[in-house]
């Protein structure tokens, strides 16, 4: 009997048809792991970009709310002609940019003395300041610096002593001016006393917010804005990056006759209730207007007092 001999293996038509459907099915997947990633990277973006606009706010809310804290009473909380335009930039006028507080415990003369010690009402709170510190002596009632008028004007804060660093068991803190000069004839610290970790030798200090570029401060990546902050017109400190833009407008009170504008002026200033903050973010990898996000908030100015 004649033996049939069969060919084992594919035939070309069958290996092209399993590629081609093998390809068909890797194209799909391909397609479907791309959509994936794209997903993935808008979510990262969108994440990244909320938490910058979150993180400027929170610092734009914290200072406004500190605005005017402390400060002359006849200093409002927001600065007057800094800029030509309120609606992008802000001045804030505070007794310490850090929000660094404490209150004296106990009263005690200092008239002729070059240092003295006191004691804090709390020992948590003398881990605020460090040895070295500026600090203004303010007195509540006035918001006077019954320590600070000295004749020379770089003795209008006094800083941590060196020598007796605070110290947290006893809550003691010493305090001196920064020249060994004594403290003005007559002088003393009252228990209702408050003392605010200032940044420079002046009355109060000022914070200044508002959008730069990597042209202006190489803290800010190429190719985008960033809100800074800058403390008593010194470098500015980058916040928050990818932001578009920053908008201010001004709620007033009633007596005024103005509800809400960005058209500030010196007259109307101590008007101002308070502050509409709107910050629009990008995206890192850039994106469409339609990616674009956006936060608002409107900040009450707490620290209005004399106005």
């Amino acid at each position: 009997m004649k033996k049939v001999r069969r060919d084992s293996g594919f035939t070309l038509v069958e290996i092209m048809v399993v590629v081609a459907i093998f390809g068909i099915v890797m194209a799909s997947v391909f397609s479907v792991y791309l959509t994936h990633m794209k997903n993935a990277y808008k979510q990262d973006d969108a994440v990244e970009t909320q938490q910058n606009l979150r993180i400027a706010l929170d610092a734009l809310t914290r200072d406004l709310k500190m605005a005017g804290m402390l400060v002359p009473i006849t200093t409002p909380p927001l600065a007057a002609g800094v800029w030509g335009a309120y609606s992008s930039c802000l001045r804030i006028n505070t007794s310490s940019p850090t929000g660094t507080y404490a209150r004296i415990g106990i009263s005690r003369s200092t008239s002729g003395y070059s240092n003295f010690s006191t004691q804090l009402d709390t020992s948590e709170a003398v881990d605020g300041f460090q040895v070295g510190d500026r600090v203004r002596l303010i007195r509540p009632f006035d918001n006077s610096q019954p320590l600070g008028s000295v004749v020379q004007a770089n003795y209008s804060t006094m800083v941590i002593s060196p020598v007796l660093a605070p110290n947290r068991v006893t809550r003691s803190i010493s305090l001196q001016y920064g020249s060994g000069a004594a403290f003005p004839v007559g002088s003393a610290v009252n228990s209702s006393d408050m003392l605010a970790k200032a940044a420079g030798s002046r009355a109060f200090d000022t914070v200044d917010y508002s959008l730069v570029t990597s042209a202006s401060n190489p803290d800010c990546p190429t190719g985008m804005a960033c809100l800074a902050r800058s403390v008593n017109s010194r470098t500015a400190e980058v916040v928050a990056s990818n932001i578009k833009s920053l908008r201010f407008s001004y709620l007033f009170d009633d007596v005024s006759g103005v509800a809400e504008t960005n058209a500030v002026t010196s007259s109307n200033l101590s008007s101002i209730k308070a502050v509409r903050v709107t910050i629009t973010g990008t995206t890192p990898r850039g994106g469409s207007a339609a990616s674009a996000k956006q936060l608002s908030t409107v900040v009450g100015l707490r620290n209005r007092r004399g106005y």
